[in-house]
């Protein structure tokens, strides 16, 4: 009877230990899954100091981008993050509402020469923390700080990459600091739109260019203001597109890897050349150096719109919102191309969407405008 007691608890003493070891080793198999999805929200400014938001918002643009080259890694796009900028968002509501499977927070505190970044990478379904940091450094090693992040990040996301993977990681188009936070500062400005605001992004990267006269990325900065200038109605563009065009060929000889000159390019034989053919090749070639880029999928729907290629327009429409759900221009265009496609109510319901995104965004209005016409709903085009 003894020995058959003994038997039992050493069965059960195996059995247990068989059960422990496969919860081990599940957890451990686990632990070593690679995490695909990630937001990376905007870094908080806590240096009590407003003059220097571009340095948190561009370092979590820079980020963003970096991250974004990673073949199999879903980076949430800008204009889905910065909604919450300003916000204390619950990681696990972010998550659910973004479907990504980790939330990245930082936040960044500059104080005369030194610079305090704390990131915490959280896992968006249980709320735990994967990994946290601290990295204490001085604003000269700005440049080299931003590739310490996006490999750290890569590295606790369980990622395995090539080794071409990992130099793009860590690449820099420049070696000094200052024409870096410079270029930061101009990308800052030039996303606000307005006159003032592309004018200060203008002496900023001219000051970068000026320290750094083989600065790629500022001459594409550079080139995208001033298509800006000459879109938007502030400067003329018989005057602001040609200098446009000779600041994104400049950024090309210097890096042919770049994607964004190609769609400078592109948009300027589009609007102001009318050569499609020339736009139908700078398109492309910025979508074989960045397949994610949002903007290429955008053009290439304005110029299958144009030639009345609708389901091809609406289908490179719908791929860039894919990537960038919030994206205005694109929601805007999507609309338009289902007004050629006869589809009015569906277009019109659409920009309702967008105005609830962006009340302020007058090219919607004015869309909506148009398809109340459409229809005979004079009142409501003059209102729009």
């Amino acid at each position: 009877r003894r020995s058959s007691d003994l038997a039992a608890i050493a069965a059960l003493v195996l059995i247990v230990g068989a059960v422990g070891i496969w919860n081990y080793l599940h957890s451990r198999k686990n632990t070593d899954a690679a995490i695909p999805s990630i937001a990376v929200m905007p870094f908080v400014n806590e240096s009590g100091n407003t003059e220097v938001e571009y340095l948190s918002d561009g370092m979590t643009d820079t980020l963003i981008s970096t991250l974004s080259q990673i073949p199999n890694l879903n980076v949430k796009a800008r204009s889905l993050v910065f909604r919450y900028k300003g916000k204390d968002a619950n990681p696990q509501i972010v998550g659910r509402d973004l479907d990504v499977q980790a939330v990245l927070n930082g936040r960044v505190i500059q104080r005369g020469a030194d610079l305090i970044v704390y990131l915490e990478l959280v896992d968006a379904r249980s709320g735990n923390l994967i990994w946290g940091d601290q990295y204490n450094r001085k604003q000269t090693d700005l440049i080299s700080l931003q590739g310490e992040i996006a490999r750290d990040v890569s590295s606790k996301l369980k990622l395995k990459l090539t080794g071409a993977e990992k130099e793009k990681l860590t690449k820099t188009h420049t070696s000094d600091p200052e024409a870096y936070r410079l270029y930061l500062r101009g990308r800052f400005y030039a996303f606000r739109r307005t006159p003032a605001d592309l004018q200060r992004a203008i002496d900023s990267f001219n000051q970068a260019i000026a320290i750094d006269q083989n600065y790629a990325l500022a001459y594409e900065g550079f080139a995208l203001v001033y298509m800006y200038k000459g879109m938007y109605g502030d400067t003329p563009g018989k005057e602001a597109f040609p200098i446009a065009r000779e600041f994104a060929k400049k950024a090309l000889e210097l890096d042919s890897t770049l994607a964004e000159p190609h769609l400078t390019l592109g948009m300027l034989a589009f609007v102001h050349d009318h050569d499609l053919g020339a736009h139908e090749r700078e398109t492309q070639r910025a979508l074989e150096l960045n397949p994610k880029s949002v903007e290429a999928h955008r053009q290439n729907g304005l110029r299958f719109m144009y030639f009345g290629r609708l389901d091809e327009s609406l289908g490179a429409f719908r791929r860039a919102m894919e990537i960038e759900p919030l994206s205005l221009p694109c929601n805007i265009n999507y609309a338009t191309a289902l007004f050629y496609a006869g589809r009015i109510e569906e277009g019109e319901a659409h920009l309702k969407k967008t105005l609830e995104l962006s009340p302020d965004a007058w090219l919607a209005h004015y869309n909506l405008g148009v398809g109340y016409r459409f229809r005979k709903n004079f009142a409501g085009a003059a209102e729009e």
